[in-house]
């Protein structure tokens, strides 16, 4: 789904996603609280080698730049609530420094598990209505959302 987006997302920026190849273009994986890699691991008629490369959290920006041909750094960042702010920076500096022609930042969250979220509610962190009020006085916590 990462490898999809990320090439709907370059195309809807203007730009020929073939025209990046061998470019040097950093990649920013975001990925927090990981629910899918169970359902991978679980099927034993997809072993194929491929199905590990799906679920290793530190492989997202990897996978983007090896089979979109990038030759920039590529790292996957996982800072719970910051990460997207933190890769946005990230990818800023890189290219005001010069380190990057281009930085894609590339990111989501699958939410399958119950469990996560009866034990998100039981922390007291979900809002007890499900509407995030941010920085409100009626705020109660956050929701999940994919």
């Amino acid at each position: 789904m990462a490898l999809e987006v990320t090439f709907e997302a370059i195309i809807d920026a203007g730009i020929n996603p073939v025209e990046l190849r061998n470019k040097k273009t950093n990649v920013y994986g975001i990925l927090s609280l990981y629910e899918s890699d169970c359902y991978a691991i679980k099927d034993k008629t997809q072993e194929n080698g491929y199905s590990l490369l799906g679920y290793c959290r530190g492989l997202l920006a990897n996978r983007i730049s090896f089979c979109m041909g990038l030759t920039g750094s590529s790292c996957t960042i996982d800072s719970t609530s910051t990460s997207s702010s933190l890769a946005i920076q990230k990818a800023y500096d890189a290219i005001k420094a010069g380190d990057c022609d281009y930085a894609i930042v590339s990111g989501g969250i699958i939410s399958l598990l119950p469990q996560t979220s009866y034990q998100l509610y039981d922390l007291g962190l979900l809002s007890t209505d499900g509407v995030s009020r941010s920085f409100d006085k009626k705020a109660s916590g956050f929701t999940r959302s994919d």
